[in-house]
């Protein structure tokens, strides 16, 4: 890995926007940079909170992939991969989400909606060691809209996620009280924010 990434890969995780950014002008093929996991410098920048920078980035980049389009809730270029490959809605990125789970935790409605329309498994279960489906996701990232999607679409309200948690402890214990009603009315059940003894 050019010592550009590496360094670029650093900023983001250190919140550093503006080191990031004199390193892609001074390479501006870092954009492409991944860590030793896989996982782009661009979905980096979203998950640190960064997303002005991971717009610049796919600025910069001549495409982006499924999983960075669903974090940045890029509806057009999604749309672009579904239409190449429509197997690619399930698909599981290298930290074990799929592209629902990002629209959802990031608060993308719209690509939600997509998503579920083009046959995204609304009760997929991450493949890392968090365990959350979309609606754990969506809870988390307190979008009320993404929640009413996923659980219209059948959204299992009473799953749980590592730990025992349901998504109704997050919204209470987010104090996401409009969250929690749209659970209950749905069938959530639970009174605390605390997980059931293991």
């Amino acid at each position: 890995m050019p010592a550009t990434y590496a360094d670029l890969i650093a900023a983001i995780k250190d919140r550093n926007e503006e080191a990031a950014r004199r390193i892609l002008d001074l390479d501006a093929t870092a954009c492409q940079a991944r860590d030793e996991n896989g996982i782009s410098a661009m979905l980096w920048a979203v998950y640190t909170g960064q997303s002005p920078l991971a717009e610049y980035m796919q600025q910069l980049r001549d495409e982006i992939d499924v999983f960075e389009a669903a974090a940045l809730g890029d509806l057009t270029r999604i749309d672009e991969l579904l239409t190449a490959d429509p197997g690619i809605v399930n698909a599981v990125s290298v930290d074990g989400f799929t592209p629902l789970h990002l629209a959802a935790f990031f608060g993308h409605p719209e690509v939600v909606d997509f998503l579920l329309a083009r046959g995204a498994d609304v009760n997929r279960v991450a493949t890392n060691a968090s365990f959350v489906q979309p609606l754990h996701s969506g809870v988390a990232g307190r979008n009320l809209e993404v929640v009413r999607l996923l659980v219209e679409n059948g959204a299992h309200v009473n799953a749980t996620q590592q730990g025992g948690y349901t998504p109704i402890m997050a919204a209470i214990q987010n104090g996401d009280q409009e969250i929690e009603a749209l659970l209950r009315r749905h069938g959530a059940v639970g009174d605390s924010a605390n997980p059931p003894p293991a």
